[in-house]
């Protein structure tokens, strides 16, 4: 728990987090007058030397020093609900249990309750240590079920709670209520009621507004038909419903312990123009690879992708085939389509360049596939895909007079974290004097957005530089908080984008909350947040469209090349050109 806390204080994750509906934080018009809104410490540079000491001490695990700072802080300035959480963190560190829970309390009220690294769980487990289990559980259901807060997935498994895990009230508020006795009829038929009691109290658009008819009638359907429908139908069935709400991050999906076992081909599939193929594969047929992917059964496989797609909740369109692919190899979804009879064994077809099509029987396996391309064996790996499993790299490139970065995650490295590298990047390109940088976003899917401020500043710094140019590569798997930060890169670095349209960007809804359907076991996650971070009035855009399309072939991919770098590589020849005035040769426009 301390170390939730303190992540907490540093990031301010809390307020990123937060959807109650607007009201004062520390002024009630009704009882107050609205003078108390000007009251601020008498010293303000001794109150900011008492906080920065009292931070420093807790980091410390200094609780008696800090505790007289944090007391006097949250006395000079109430207002500011970071204190109360720092204070509240003191108390506890000093077994002072009632008062911390006291503390969280207020912070929660200040704070809007926020996610689970906030002051619900530290209050809730103060209350624990304090000897009061009713206000413990009133804490936790306030937050959860009556304020309508975000995330409550992390409350079930959470081990300060351990001791309320044979509590009927708790598992309920917890969202996990035992399900030993349920029928399999009255089971799944629970799970769809707590689905959508889950949209109505997460959905950052159904919250307060009515649940779409189209939702509402297939809900009523799926509902009454579950007698008939087989385990794998109505996993797809749910799945159905939520893509009518057409926002990322939200699914429901099967994993080993699930009433719906996950399975699925032992294959790695990828969308190219000339359609489905297999880009990796099990050991036992690694001969496949480098197959187009012609049936699933006797479904054509761009007509089992279309029916899958049937059944994603996305945002921006190339999503349906960026998480689509992962769908069309899982035995159970395949089975509650109709295109396959058995979740243990498949039959396909497939077919290599000049050579008949193949038809076989394939068993599943456990295992998932990367959502990544990879470097093939055999085949002399192109820059963008020799260290994709790294969280971000770089590599100087002379010909190009640039730099290159790969920078495949949002979140940090086990022994650097993403600001540091980022300082690191802006040190070497202060060093280096790159005339060109290219940042290759094609792998990145995602992660935190609060992580990424200094790397955008870096990148931001460079586009400032006189004659530079910064060229951003997206794809497919541009997504969730890279989402965001290529909408700022768009406006902020005048940077120019290459490659294929991304999954998500400008407006799209993320920061999902999890969930576990209560019988079935199956784990799902619900958009609670609709994210705008673009400054252009009236933009809509859930896909960045580059402004240089290029869409890799399976003829590319497999011979080992790169189009995305190899038309950069010509753009940067030509402003060269350009600049010592060569004989037709126009300036870059975008």
């Amino acid at each position: 728990m301390h170390h939730r806390i303190r992540t907490y204080l540093a990031a301010s994750a809390i307020l990123l987090a937060t959807h109650t509906a607007a009201a004062a934080q520390s002024y009630d018009p009704r009882t107050q007058s609205p003078m108390v809104l000007l009251t601020a410490p008498k010293d303000p540079i001794a109150y900011y030397d008492a906080k920065t000491q009292a931070l420093a001490l807790v980091a410390q695990n200094k609780a008696a020093e800090a505790e007289p700072l944090v007391e006097r802080i949250t006395r000079e300035y109430p207002r500011d609900g970071e204190n109360w959480v720092l204070l509240g963190q003191v108390k506890r560190m000093l077994n002072k249990y009632a008062e911390s829970a006291a503390a969280y309390e207020t912070a929660g009220k200040l704070l809007w309750w926020g996610g689970p690294a906030s002051s619900t769980a530290a209050g809730a487990t103060a209350h624990l240590l304090a000897g009061n289990k009713r206000a413990a559980l009133d804490l936790l259901r306030r937050y959860t079920v009556e304020d309508g807060n975000m995330d409550r997935s992390w409350i079930f498994g959470d081990e300060d709670f351990v001791s309320l895990k044979a509590d009927p009230e708790f598992l309920d508020i917890a969202g996990r209520p035992d399900s030993s006795g349920w029928s399999r009829d009255y089971g799944w038929r629970r799970d769809l009621e707590f689905l959508r009691d889950e949209v109505k109290r997460l959905n950052a658009e159904y919250r307060t507004a009515l649940l779409p008819a189209e939702f509402e009638s297939r809900y009523e359907i799926l509902w009454n038909d579950v007698p008939r429908l087989s385990d794998e139908q109505i996993y797809v069935g749910i799945n159905r419903l939520l893509a009518d709400f057409r926002q990322g991050h939200t699914a429901v999906w099967s994993l080993s312990d699930t009433r719906v076992v996950y399975k699925g081909l032992p294959f790695q599939f990828w969308v190219f123009p000339e359609g489905v193929f297999i880009v990796h594969a099990a050991a036992q047929h690694k001969d496949l690879i480098g197959a187009r992917l012609v049936s699933i059964e006797d479904t054509s496989a761009e007509e089992a992708l279309r029916k899958v797609n049937e059944t994603q909740s996305v945002d921006g369109d190339n999503e349906y085939l960026f998480m689509g692919v992962e769908s069309l190899r899982e035995a159970a979804y395949l089975v509650g389509l109709g295109i396959a009879k058995s979740t243990e064994s498949i039959r396909i077809t497939v077919q290599k360049p000049g050579l008949p099509k193949r038809t076989l029987a394939v068993e599943t396996t456990p295992a998932r596939s990367s959502d990544r391309l990879m470097p093939l064996s055999g085949v002399e790996a192109p820059l963008f895909l020799q260290e994709a499993k790294e969280t971000h790299w770089h590599k100087a490139l002379p010909e190009q007079t640039a730099l290159y970065v790969q920078f495949n995650n949002v979140s940090n490295e086990k022994d650097e974290t993403l600001k540091q590298y980022s300082l690191r990047l802006r040190a070497l390109i202060s060093e280096s004097a790159p005339k060109n940088l290219i940042l290759d976003m094609r792998h990145n899917d995602g992660g935190s957005t609060h992580l990424y401020a200094e790397f955008l500043r870096t990148m931001i710094g460079f586009s400032m530089l006189p004659e530079r140019r910064l060229y951003v590569l997206t794809s497919r798997n541009t997504y969730s908080a890279a989402g965001n930060l290529i909408t700022e890169l768009e406006q902020l670095a005048d940077a120019t984008f290459v490659g294929e349209a991304s999954s998500e960007c400008c407006t799209f809804y993320a920061s999902p909350s999890g969930f576990t359907l209560p019988f079935s076991k199956l784990k799902g996650r619900m958009s609670t947040k609709k994210w705008s971070l673009s400054r252009k009035g009236n933009d809509f855009r859930r896909e960045l469209n580059p402004h240089v399309p290029i869409v890799m072939t399976a003829k590319d991919y497999f011979s080992g090349r790169d189009p995305v770098m190899e038309t950069v590589a010509r753009l940067i020849e030509r402003n060269e050109a350009a600049k010592v005035g060569a004989p037709g040769a126009p300036a870059t426009t975008k």
